[in-house]
């Protein structure tokens, strides 16, 4: 149960086999846990994962992304992205396409 609590409390979104993967590593002297033991025991703790997105930026504030999004909203060329012809850039995930 630490090694769940501890593990949920520095990758709360890690899936149920990675859970699982650190706890059998810690402790290699029991079994790998099924992912619905995962789920009973995080249940039981009362752990719980927040729907949405929570993900932060860690490295906006570095120089070379300050000059790439200095680039991209001053762009010099009129073709788009920093002289990137926007007729050739596919942008899947806002298009939704699927597979």
């Amino acid at each position: 149960m630490f090694n769940l609590t501890l593990f949920r409390l520095i990758r709360p979104k890690a899936y149920n086999s990675e859970v699982i993967a650190y706890i059998h590593n810690m402790n290699r002297a029991i079994d790998p846990y099924s992912p619905s033991q995962v789920s009973r025991a995080e249940d039981r703790l009362g752990l719980w994962l927040k729907v949405g997105s929570t993900t932060t930026s860690n490295q906006a504030h570095r120089p070379i992304n300050k000059l790439k999004r200095q680039m991209y909203w001053n762009d010099p060329f009129p073709m788009g992205i920093y002289g990137e012809n926007t007729d050739l850039i596919i942008d899947i995930d806002e298009a939704k396409f699927t597979f």
